[in-house]
């Protein structure tokens, strides 16, 4: 994941859990939340709320004053391409930030926003439902938006989000082949891009993404890989 781009937590945690729930995710990596600054106490992170003490401020409506120092914005729930018209101008009015809700989510009104605001200043955050949706909402158009809120109270669903943004680590360990046996047909499967491979590289291959095999070209071993993080 490029470094200007960011998962926005929105903690789903009781508000005596929330301090140190926010410790964890700055441990993680994360750099902003969705919460009231108020409710945090000191912390680093930065914050995007309805408030006027937030670093990134959810203005109500057009008119709101922006406060001073701050970054704004207004989120949008988009229904129609009328939506989609509104957050451009909106933006052309000095917005720092939109936000994007999409009811029954589809890629095609991001792909529309993206496409429309991406050479202007204002950053593009999305909602996302899961890891997994807030993975493809970064890779829209070879572009994505700028950052994902995510309302989750599991470290492991954070953890499972920077792995598949590419901010964490597979972890890597050896595996030996005790045993090979005929399981009938499976898929059928093309690797086009074998003859561009070096000494030493291979290919991740596998039909679950916590169990993968990464066999290395000239090289009799096989590397495991798994990891904690997304079982």
């Amino acid at each position: 994941m490029a470094i200007n781009k960011q998962i926005i937590i929105q903690p789903k945690v009781a508000r005596n859990h929330l301090a140190k729930f926010v410790k964890n995710l700055e441990d993680e990596g994360i750099r902003m939340v969705f919460a009231d600054p108020k409710s945090l106490g000191k912390t680093k992170v930065q914050t995007i709320f309805p408030s006027q003490n937030a670093d990134y401020v959810i203005l109500d409506k057009p008119t709101a004053k922006k406060p001073k120092g701050k970054k704004v914005g207004r989120k949008f729930k988009v229904l129609s391409n009328n939506d989609i018209e509104n957050i451009l101008d909106s933006a052309k009015k000095g917005l720092d930030f939109v936000i994007i809700e999409v009811k029954d989510w589809k890629i095609i009104p991001i792909e529309n926003i993206i496409a429309k605001l991406h050479k202007m200043h204002t950053k593009i955050f999305s909602i996302a439902r899961n890891a997994k949706e807030a993975r493809k909402m970064f890779s829209i158009l070879d572009v994505g938006v700028d950052g994902v809120i995510f309302n989750t109270g599991s470290m492991n669903e954070v953890k499972q989000a920077l792995v598949y943004l590419g901010t964490k680590s597979f972890e890597l360990s050896t595996a030996k082949i005790l045993e090979i046996q005929e399981v009938g047909d499976g898929e059928r499967v093309c690797v086009d891009t074998a003859s561009m491979l070096n000494r030493g590289e291979g290919m991740l291959i596998g039909s679950r993404a916590n169990f993968l095999f990464l066999p290395l070209l000239d090289h009799l071993e096989l590397m495991l890989v798994q990891s904690t993080a997304i079982h």
